[in-house]
């Protein structure tokens, strides 16, 4: 691997990003296509546009194609789905190598996309910004490997009180499928309001306790093209939850407030923590106790607000 490689991985991992929110149950893919040093095409893939991110590449690349290097932050498609497969363009085109941060773990390629570039005499290499690529489609990577949503639990303070959620935050929530409210305190309806005003490909779901719906939905709520799932209190829970996901073909989930949480399975069910405080002085912002456990985030993301931090991170 050499330098340069990095840094047209980066740029694919970059264009990958644009497909936030708008790619699901698909996953987020960015290609680069360079040739002589210098990016010949590039693309991304956008549910509603059907062409995957390679295809645009190539045909912005052209001519240029034969003999580059193509960068994808995700290994090509091989099988007939909505598109054609991108490995039977990538041979066509006459590309010479082909980077590829992670392998998909979609059974119709897992690898036989890597094996058949190979088997058509294209220098493949596995691995460059492996990490960065896996988070950035661990909601794809855990829902078409277990058919099981992405659970992100958001803990608000524990004193109760009203905090204000961070841009970064509302900016993350957005590309979750579908979000989970437990209460309709005004962090509750900010972050309602944020999730269900931004464009997706699909009609934003929410899911509500019965008691938060009464109290959140004023007409402005009511009026958006949000999808309102309302559970009553003895459904209450993540269990429930996840079988209405199944039935939504909901691909992952923020959860604002652990009231959902009635039992040790399904506190093991959540992926991704952001916990919620008042205190900017802490220690170890990344350790913190929750229902007797102490947690310990992996790979945490502090953010401070007026007021409090947030961190978030993957339970250890």
């Amino acid at each position: 691997m050499k330098d340069s490689d990095t840094v047209f991985m980066d740029r694919a991992l970059e264009l990958a990003r644009a497909g936030e929110g708008l790619v699901s149950p698909n996953p987020l893919v960015g290609a680069v296509i360079v040739k002589d040093d210098r990016i010949a095409g590039e693309g991304f893939h956008l549910y509603e546009r059907l062409k995957h991110a390679e295809s645009y590449a190539l045909e912005a690349a052209g001519e240029s194609a034969r003999g580059a290097v193509l960068y994808c932050s995700l290994e090509p498609c091989c099988h007939e789905g909505r598109t054609s497969p991108c490995t039977d363009a990538i041979i066509e085109s006459g590309l010479a190598r082909v980077v590829i941060a992670i392998e998909d773990p979609d059974p119709r390629v897992n690898g036989k996309g890597i094996r058949l570039l190979m088997h058509a005499g294209i220098e493949v290499d596995v691995g460059l910004r492996a990490e960065e690529a896996r988070r950035q489609n661990e909601c794809y990577i855990k829902h078409i490997s277990t058919k099981i949503p992405f659970a992100h639990l958001i803990l608000p303070p524990s004193d109760g009180d009203n905090w204000r959620p961070s841009q970064d935050l509302l900016g993350d929530l957005f590309r979750y499928d579908a979000l989970v409210v437990n209460s309709a305190d005004d962090a509750g309806k900010a972050i309602l309001n944020s999730f269900i005003s931004r464009p997706k490909h699909r009609r934003a779901e929410v899911i509500m306790l019965e008691e938060a719906h009464k109290a959140a939905i004023d007409d402005r709520f009511a009026r958006s093209a949000a999808y309102f799932n309302t559970l009553d209190k003895e459904r209450g829970n993540l269990s429930a939850i996840l079988e209405l996901a199944k039935e939504r073909a909901l691909t992952s989930l923020a959860i604002i407030g652990d009231s959902v949480l009635r039992s040790t399975a399904e506190i093991d069910a959540i992926d991704k923590i952001t916990t919620v405080r008042r205190d900017d002085s802490i220690e170890e912002p990344e350790v913190f106790s929750w229902n007797d456990r102490r947690v310990v985030l992996i790979d945490p993301k502090i953010v401070a607000t007026k007021g409090t931090i947030e961190v978030t991170g993957y339970p250890g």
